[in-house]
């Protein structure tokens, strides 16, 4: 029991390191709550479906002519007009 015990402290506390050390890096404050959340797999910035699909939607914009033709975003945009219709 004490072997587990400890062996799960010690893949506790390097998974809490690595989260450190990958936040070092970043330009983010590092806080013991930023920590936690990322130890536990919350995403800090949860996203609705409906900024999804305009995020999706401005980006596809931009590639009009590259990997997109202006049918297809148009078609997507109506896609976002109808969520946005079916969710209020």
């Amino acid at each position: 029991m004490s072997v587990e015990l400890n062996h799960y402290i010690e893949i506790t506390r390097s998974r809490i390191h690595q989260i450190y050390r990958e936040l070092e890096t970043s330009d983010k404050v590092i806080t013991v709550d930023l920590v936690r959340k990322l130890y536990y797999g919350v995403d800090e910035e949860s996203k609705t479906l409906l900024q999804v699909f305009r995020e999706h939607n401005e980006q596809s914009r931009k590639l009009i002519g590259k990997d997109f033709v202006s049918k297809t975003v148009q078609r997507y945009e109506t896609t976002t007009r109808y969520l946005e219709e079916f969710i209020k």
